[in-house]
């Protein structure tokens, strides 16, 4: 629940709203001064979570801006920063990020809402398993085959690096939108 609080300010605006309104309609109903300060202090209290909300970034709000970083390089063809996101252990994994971007050419990556993440705090670095929905728009870069769009599921490993405050990726892949359900539900039920 903290962490809905604090990726979304929706959730405190609203109860505010509710709260505040509720307060100030009691005070026009019976007039007690009381009422007013219920006003005051739900919109400090709910203000305040609003705030904390902008300042506060989540593991789950760092590893989605990390995923539109990758998303945006590899729209603009710039590889040398698509594969900057992956940890500098992680030789195969770059080397297969950077054969499989030369052969496509991507022009569009939307990310859809549905990324779930399973955070291993107890490991050491913290890691994360997480699994998305991406509707791609592209060709194959050396067949010159016309752009065409469909949709895919990644499933992606991520690190966190303490030293360097930052997640890295460490694995991926992806798979036809109905098969990537069942990791998707796997995922969403750890």
């Amino acid at each position: 629940m903290l962490n809905t609080i604090l990726e979304t300010p929706w959730y405190a605006m609203g109860l505010g709203v509710i709260f505040i309104v509720g307060f100030f309609a009691a005070w026009i109903q019976t007039g007690s001064g009381k009422l007013l300060w219920g006003c005051l202090g739900s919109f400090i209290v709910f203000g305040g979570l609003v705030v904390l909300e902008a300042i506060v970034t989540t593991e789950r709000e760092q590893i989605v801006a990390t995923v539109v970083s990758i998303a945006r390089a590899v729209e603009r063809q710039d590889f040398d920063e698509a594969v900057s996101f992956i940890h500098p252990s992680q030789k195969a994994t770059r080397i297969q990020a950077l054969s499989e971007l030369k052969r496509y050419k991507i022009t569009r990556i939307n990310i859809k809402n549905n990324l779930v993440m399973k955070l291993h705090s107890n490991r050491s670095p913290i890691e994360a398993s997480v699994g998305f929905n991406v509707f791609v728009r592209g060709g194959i870069a050396i067949a010159g085959f016309d752009e065409q769009q469909g949709p895919r599921y990644i499933h992606a490993e991520f690190v966190f690096i303490a030293e360097e405050n930052r997640w890295y990726l460490t694995s991926y892949g992806h798979l036809d939108i109905r098969a990537g359900l069942t990791h998707h539900a796997s995922l969403r039920s750890e």
